[in-house]
């Protein structure tokens, strides 16, 4: 239980390092707006996996949650972030590939943090529906984004 809450700690502090180190350079709205959109829909589509029960996350530094927060509101919209910065000027099949890359490296840590370690366990929950899931997600949140850096700039104006 003490690495895993060494494991946690030391996963929390380097996703608020990185967080603040991927802010580093313009633009920077969009970054924020990857880092938060990812982490809303992140924080309820994992509490409804958990709620569900399938599956659980026995050791967290968060006690009062039965979800992930550290996962949900750090280290998924900091991955997701990462992803977008360095998608942003990439053509779709670009961004498929990329995030296939992202999306199989997050499984495969998670799947060994479920296998040898208390950080999480699956019930009915199955590696490839992380994958799945994940990879869906980077899409759909990297064309949200597209879209709304798209939209016309809805500024007021003053009148006088």
């Amino acid at each position: 239980m003490l690495v895993e809450k060494a494991i946690l700690y030391i996963m929390f502090v380097g996703g608020v390092l990185f967080f603040f180190y991927s802010l580093r350079k313009p633009p920077v709205k969009d970054w924020l707006l990857a880092f938060f959109i990812t982490g809303y829909f992140a924080l309820i589509l994992g509490v409804i996996v958990v709620e569900s029960g399938m599956l659980t996350y026995p050791v967290t530094i968060f006690p009062y949650f039965d979800s992930s927060p550290l996962f949900e509101l750090v280290l998924f919209p900091v991955l997701s972030l990462h992803y977008y910065q360095t998608t942003y000027h990439y053509t779709f099949k670009g961004y498929l590939l990329k995030g296939f890359m992202y999306t199989t490296i997050m499984t495969v840590i998670e799947f060994f943090l479920e296998k040898y370690t208390d950080l999480v366990h699956y019930h009915s929950w199955k590696w490839y529906y992380t994958f799945i899931s994940v990879y869906i997600f980077f899409f759909l949140i990297r064309w949200l984004l597209q879209f709304l850096s798209k939209l016309p700039n809805h500024e007021q104006k003053e009148t006088p």
